[in-house]
């Protein structure tokens, strides 16, 4: 499976599961990340959200550390691929190679995309657990397109402890618990079946930023707004430092977060602080309407204004979402005419080399991706021929 798991930054790579194993791989730049559980050692297994919204997220819990895994595409039909694998091995039960195929067929059919001859091959493996690093025994679906994600998969689930809830026949194996707390959707593709969502924020101020880019509205927003490897490198860019962000939290009804740094600028470093307001018109895989406000210390006036600006992310498509970005000078107290003309000038012009920096490294995402993707799956094929 395609995915990232949340250490300093996420990290993006591959997550491979067998009878015996959970294995995950990411090489970013050189640094590798590697992970290798024994599902013996798997306490529980729970669907969550990225940043309190995106159930695109699963934990992955033992007795000694919890690993979050996020940015599935499909996010509840790999829960449910990975929890009946656990189950199995909890029980000495471990599924066979064709078991696990028959399984993976039943969860994704055509969307594997085989002809008839490819579509028998993996059922004349040896039926014998095989060694976790035997490319017959992974289950991995890393080509999956964004444009194929799951629609009708509304399956959720509690925390599920080690040896606890657990049946004793191949019949209670394929009894998968549900979560009735959780009433959310399951998957971002649910959200916008119903029709187009609308963002109901005043969209005050200017336009500086309006544009398409072909990304996932959820990978966008996971980029843009958490601690992901691109914010970090949109934040070297700018030059800032002491940069510290609050995760996401529920606060009178809507979601919050404080962000803090220190921005070089030729007259002096900065340290603004900014507060970024999820509005309730917010919907994953939709829509995401983010209020920023951002006090200046260390400027002339600094208490006699405020920095405000709106995002508008929308969904165009699975692997197309837009940016609109407004921004605007709020003032706390009355100001002579001309130095409210300069502020004005020069918070306009800082937010539109953000805006134009922010769509510079948002193009730069999506240079090397095509190239990388076919050298990978060129090396897979040489391999598997040597097999």
């Amino acid at each position: 499976y395609s995915c990232a798991i949340q250490r300093d930054i996420l990290a993006h790579g591959r997550l491979y599961a067998s009878q015996s194993y959970l294995c995950f791989y990411a090489n970013i730049f050189g640094w590798e990340t590697c992970l290798s559980i024994r599902w013996k050692d798997v306490t529980a297994i729970t669907k969550e959200k990225t940043a309190l919204v995106i159930p695109n997220a699963i934990l992955v819990c033992t007795d000694t550390e919890k690993n979050f895994l996020t940015s599935f595409t499909g996010r509840d039909k790999a829960y449910l691929m990975l929890f009946r694998i656990w189950q199995n091995a909890l029980m000495d039960q471990p599924l066979t190679t064709t078991e696990i195929w028959q399984w993976v067929h039943t969860c994704y059919g055509a969307e594997l995309g085989f002809d008839s001859d490819e579509e028998g091959c993996p059922c004349d493996l040896p039926d014998e657990p095989q060694l976790p690093d035997t490319s017959e025994d992974a289950v991995d679906n890393s080509s999956m397109d964004l444009a194929r994600e799951l629609r009708d998969a509304r399956e959720s689930s509690p925390p599920l402890l080690n040896g606890s809830g657990l049946g004793t026949g191949a019949e209670d194996a394929d009894m998968i618990p549900t979560d009735m707390s959780d009433t959310s959707e399951s998957e971002p593709e649910k959200n916008h079946n119903g029709g187009e969502e609308i963002c109901t924020s005043t969209h005050e101020g200017k336009i500086l930023l309006r544009e398409e880019f072909p990304f996932n509205i959820d990978q966008l927003f996971t980029m843009i707004f958490t601690n992901s490897k691109f914010n970090l490198e949109l934040l070297a860019a700018r030059k800032s430092s002491d940069y510290v962000q609050s995760p996401w939290e529920p606060q009178n009804g809507v979601k919050c977060r404080q962000v803090s740094y220190t921005l070089g600028l030729t007259s002096g470093p900065i340290g603004p602080k900014e507060v970024h307001v999820m509005n309730k018109c917010s919907k994953p895989g939709a829509l995401y309407s983010i209020e920023s406000t951002s006090e200046n210390s260390g400027i002339p006036y600094a208490d006699y204004f405020s920095v405000r600006a709106h995002y508008c992310l929308e969904r165009i498509s699975d692997s197309m979402s837009r940016i609109t970005f407004y921004g605007w000078v709020h003032y706390k107290k009355s100001m002579w005419p001309m130095v409210k003309t300069f502020l004005e000038k020069n918070a306009i012009s800082g937010m539109e080399e953000f805006v134009a920096l922010l769509t510079t490294q948002l193009r730069a995402q999506l240079r090397p991706t095509a190239p990388l993707a076919r050298a990978r799956r060129s090396r897979r094929r040489k391999h598997d021929g040597n097999i």
